[in-house]
């Protein structure tokens, strides 16, 4: 099983992102889009594991996280990984008071580490992957950057698996876990 912790985003603030990159996925050759209804902010990937460590992971975030209170994020801005000079991946930020989001990912990176898979050497840097540019192409130019500022409520983290098509990745939410009072 491949398998990652995310936050998944509204449906309708989905189908919106996609209406606002309309002109971007017209305009930028070279870049495979991520299927709106794909979107999500990932939280922690886990990557290649078994069932067995999955559901002592989902336990672990079923006990750990019902301490966190839901909170509220703001999708606003677009950036490139690692730089607009060279994009590998093109994304959508994220806004708003985050401090609620770094200790829910903490708190996420301390179950991972306790059911025993190694650390995230990269570090945290909340984004929604909207496309990544294909090995070999370049992007020279963007058109103007939409103007957008989508806020909502992120009440529960789902434990998603991923498996790898020729027509691109399909999640499967294999658990979602409420925080303290947060809606489905």
């Amino acid at each position: 099983m491949r398998v990652f912790v995310a936050i998944d985003v509204p449906e309708d603030i989905k189908e919106e992102l996609w209406k606002d990159f309309g002109e971007w996925r017209r305009a930028l050759g070279g870049v495979k889009w991520v299927e709106a209804h794909n979107l999500h902010l990932t939280l922690r990937f886990i990557g290649e594991t078994t069932s067995d460590r999955v559901d002592k992971l989902i336990q672990g975030l079923k006990d750990k996280l019902w301490a966190h209170s839901p909170f509220t994020i703001i999708l606003e801005g677009v950036g490139t990984f690692p730089n607009w000079k060279r994009p590998r991946v093109l994304w959508v930020g994220v806004r708003g008071d985050l401090d609620p989001l770094f200790k829910l990912q903490k708190a996420i990176e301390e179950v991972v580490s306790d059911v025993g898979f190694p650390p995230d050497d990269k570090g945290f840097h909340p984004h929604l992957t909207i496309g990544r540019v294909k090995r070999g192409k370049k992007v020279s130019s963007h058109p103007k950057e939409p103007n957008f500022s989508y806020p909502f409520i992120v009440g529960r983290v789902v434990v998603m698996e991923s498996t790898l098509t020729q027509d691109g990745p399909v999640y499967t939410p294999l658990s979602e876990i409420r925080l303290r009072g947060g809606a489905g």
